[in-house]
């Protein structure tokens, strides 16, 4: 088991050099670029600046302190449990909704990922695994309030100080991917990453977005295979590499990969887990605009191709017949995503092709975020985007345009499958319902 240790000491060792493991601090949030870049800010993408102003917001300390009576061995599992029910207490969303096994996993890897508190391998800063600032006095121990990390009064008060520090206003896309109880660890830390996807939001590490997913998901990998080593770690004062509690005392395991969770969760390239019954026939088949999400979801995990999709549809077909769907993830790499890769408008019209057996859709989104071409008569502006359903779209009126194709909308939170920029692949993202400033679109053409 050394051996194992070693390689994730190594990982994690690594990241912090390259400065993709050290938490911002507060003053550090201040430092960034006000212009923060939806997806990569490229002529040759779908893209739209976003304008961060103004200081960090204070976070807010006036809800009830957590009390979890949790005893002394501290260890990991444990900890991100706390942290989870806090979340979700503090959300007013179910337990059930954030205290999932792949949230928690994907916890666990961040924590090593960061590397906080001497248990987990990296500073000496007690319950502050994720290496947070935050300096309110009534968590920090005393005579530890000054410096970039501090280590917190007891483990309740980790708890609340972590709890706070991800639900802080530069931070909402955290709180947001784990209220939904079907997001996979793979997606949560993808989301914790790509911050400069989320309107407002703010790194939580100093180096790039890229480099610091790679690292997660790197350590993630290890994480689901040696998760009872991993999750058992003590935290705590006076903590080291090498304390563990008994594995017996884990509620959960490594579960499985990302790939075996989307063989289970879609039936027939669809998230069935979201779709309506209303939008399935007595079969159990998706019918209707909800059918345009379902196609779009046969492409996922494929990479971004600006063009892709905007030849003619037979052209498409030819080179990425629907055989081979299923294997076309696994070929796709960013520098050659291959035949089935598209544009976010690209996959919008492959899709619509697709679920409703036609050869006649192509089409591109303008700056003022309209559909332009062949088919865009059809798509029929909504009253509001909360009136978006299955298979409908929403876009950006910034100059450049972007759209996306809604899956469901949880609160002030829409959820929105899409291609989304050179270099990453096709995907389910959550942001604000007031982003999409190009507004909603229903598919109301032949079928």
């Amino acid at each position: 088991m050394k051996r194992v240790f070693f390689l994730v000491f190594a990982i994690l060792t690594n990241a912090i050099l390259l400065g993709q493991a050290s938490a911002l601090s507060t003053n550090d949030w201040n430092s960034i670029l006000n212009n923060s870049i939806y997806f990569n800010g490229q002529q040759q993408t779908c893209t739209s600046s976003i304008v961060n102003n103004g200081s960090v917001a204070a976070i807010d300390t006036s809800k009830a302190a957590w009390t979890s009576n949790s005893q002394s061995p501290y260890y990991l599992e444990q900890y991100v449990v706390n942290i989870l029910q806090d979340i979700a207490q503090t959300l007013g969303v179910p337990q059930s909704n954030t205290v999932t096994q792949e949230h928690v996993v994907a916890m666990i890897a961040w924590a090593w990922g960061e590397g906080g508190n001497s248990g987990i391998n990296g500073n000496n800063e007690a319950f502050n695994v994720w290496n947070t600032s935050i300096s309110d006095p009534s968590l920090v121990a005393g005579g530890n309030n000054s410096g970039s990390f501090k280590s917190f009064k007891s483990f309740d008060a980790g708890v609340e100080a972590n709890t706070l520090s991800m639900l802080g206003s530069y931070q909402s896309r955290i709180g947001a991917v784990l209220s939904n109880p079907n997001t996979t660890a793979e997606q949560v830390l993808t989301t914790i990453a790509d911050y400069n996807l989320y309107p407002g939001n703010l790194g939580w590490t100093s180096g790039s977005s890229t480099g610091y997913l790679t690292s997660l998901l790197t350590i993630l990998t290890q994480t689901r295979q040696d998760y009872s080593q991993m999750a058992t770690a003590e935290i705590g004062p006076g903590k080291t590499f090498s304390d563990h509690v008994s594995g017996s005392l884990l509620q959960f395991t490594g579960g499985t990969s990302n790939a075996t969770l989307e063989s289970q969760n879609i039936a027939g390239g669809c998230f069935s887990s979201n779709i309506s019954a209303a939008c399935k026939n007595s079969s159990g088949v998706v019918t209707g605009n909800a059918a345009i999400l379902c196609a779009a979801e046969e492409y996922n995990n494929i990479y971004y191709f600006w063009g892709g999709g905007h030849e003619s549809y037979s052209a498409f077909r030819s080179a990425c017949p629907l055989s081979s769907l299923s294997s076309a993830a696994d070929t796709s790499t960013a520098s050659n995503p291959g035949p089935c890769a598209t544009d976010c408008s690209g996959l919008v019209s492959v899709a619509l092709n697709q679920a409703f057996n036609t050869s006649t859709y192509s089409m591109t989104v303008s700056g003022a975020g309209v559909m332009e071409g062949s088919g865009a008569q059809y798509w029929q502006k909504l009253p509001s985007i909360y009136d978006a359903t299955t298979g409908d779209i929403v876009t950006l009126a910034d100059g450049q345009g972007h759209v996306e194709i809604v899956d469901y909308i949880s609160g002030s939170m829409i959820y929105t499958f899409g291609s989304h920029e050179t270099g990453s692949k096709t995907s389910e993202i959550s942001s604000p319902v007031s982003y999409w400033t190009g507004g909603a679109y229903r598919w109301v053409g032949p079928q």
